[in-house]
Order: structure tokens, then C-alpha cells, then sequence
């Protein structure tokens, strides 16, 4: 008798366990989003109706559209992790503006609702010139060394066709 209730006991105790670290971890696989939102400005102007925003955070693209209704150039994005995805609080989200790299950069927060006022700019900044100059730079220096590689070549080329002819 005392064996039967003994084992009913870790049959009852065994089966609750197991019925709370599946509740848990069901629970868990899903970590809570975290909302952006605010204005939007492209070079300065309110953008249309309809514009896409893109949200990137580890590699991973949200995207949503301007809303109509909800006010001039305005943005809502929830950015909820895919189940068994964790971003650590703190982590950089990036935003684009149609094609645009946003100016600014939110920062992941679990659940959290976050005003972020986005801006971009369609033209290229000041930044970008010198990679450009540095760029072109490095194609010239390529260039000139295939042509001192391929007269090395050639000489090398005619030495040797000069001495099997011999």
C-alpha cells in the first residue's frame, strides 16, 4: 500500500515538473518586441503616404509603410524577435528611409516603445567624397601594377624563348 502511494506521489510530483518547465519554456521562446515610432523627413521634407521604412538589427529587416490616417510623415515598427532569436538590450537597430540610411540609430530595448524621429538625406555627404578619392586612387595603383607585372612578364618571357632558341 505505502509503495502504491509512494509511487502515485512521483508519478503526481515527476508529472507537475514536467508540465511547468514546458509552460516556461513555451514561454520563453518568444522574446518581447520593442516599438519604434516618430516623424519622418527626407532632405528636410514630410515623405508621402505609403513610404517604406526599413528597420535592421543583427542582419534581420522589419519593414512597415508610412500609415495614412495617423498624421503627416509618421512611423510605427515593432521589431519582434523570430521564436529562439534574442537581441541583448543595447543592441543598434538601423533605419532606411525608402533606399536611404537614416541619420540616426535606435538602441534594442525589450519591450519597450521607443520615439525615434527618423531623418535621411537622397544626396551623398561630404563623408563619402574622400572614400571616393581614396577608390580611385587604389584603381590607378592597380592599374599601374598589372602593367609593371606584365612587363616584368615579358621580359622574363624573352629571356627565356632567347636562351631555349640558343
Amino acid at each position: 500500500m505505502i509503495k502504491n502511494i509512494t509511487r502515485t506521489i512521483t508519478v503526481v510530483l515527476l508529472t507537475s515538473a514536467a508540465l511547468l518547465l514546458f509552460t516556461v519554456t513555451a514561454s520563453s521562446d518568444s522574446a518581447p518586441a520593442c516599438y519604434f515610432a516618430g516623424t519622418i523627413k527626407l532632405d528636410g521634407i514630410n515623405v508621402a503616404d505609403g513610404t517604406i521604412i526599413t528597420a535592421t538589427i543583427e542582419g534581420v529587416e522589419y519593414t512597415t509603410t508610412t500609415p495614412t490616417g495617423y498624421g503627416t510623415s509618421t512611423y510605427a515598427i515593432a521589431i519582434q524577435p523570430e521564436a529562439d532569436t534574442y537581441y541583448a538590450d543595447g543592441t543598434a537597430v538601423y533605419f532606411k528611409i525608402n533606399a536611404y540610411a537614416a541619420d540616426q540609430t535606435g538602441i534594442w530595448q525589450a519591450g519597450q516603445n521607443i520615439r525615434l524621429d527618423l531623418t535621411a538625406s537622397t544626396t551623398p555627404s561630404q563623408a563619402s567624397s574622400p572614400a571616393s578619392s581614396t577608390n580611385i586612387w587604389l584603381i590607378v595603383g592597380l592599374i599601374v601594377a598589372c602593367v609593371v607585372e606584365i612587363s616584368v612578364l615579358g621580359a622574363v618571357a624573352y629571356i627565356v624563348v632567347r636562351r631555349w632558341n640558343r
